[in-house]
């Protein structure tokens, strides 16, 4: 489970991590119609990453500029290894 199950190679863009199983629904009903979504539970169980992606090299600035713009202030690039 956790990061290992993300796509090698790819990129992602992680929006926020939250504790709130309602709150990351929440955003999951709202974007996942338009982005791929990621959930990935961290170390320790309580806080979960919340992911755009997969994204390729061409998506991923875009769509972090947009969600920049939507709010999310940290949001921030990881490229899976």
């Amino acid at each position: 489970g956790g990061l290992s199950d993300l796509k090698s190679g790819s990129y992602y863009i992680q929006i926020t991590s939250l504790s709130n199983d309602d709150n990351i629904m929440e955003i999951v009903n709202k974007y996942s119609n338009n982005y791929p979504i990621t959930i990935v539970p961290m170390a320790g169980g309580q806080r979960k990453q919340v992911m755009i992606g997969p994204l390729s090299m061409d998506e991923y600035a875009v769509v972090l500029a947009r969600f920049k713009s939507y709010g999310y202030k940290d949001a921030f690039l990881r490229k899976i290894k």
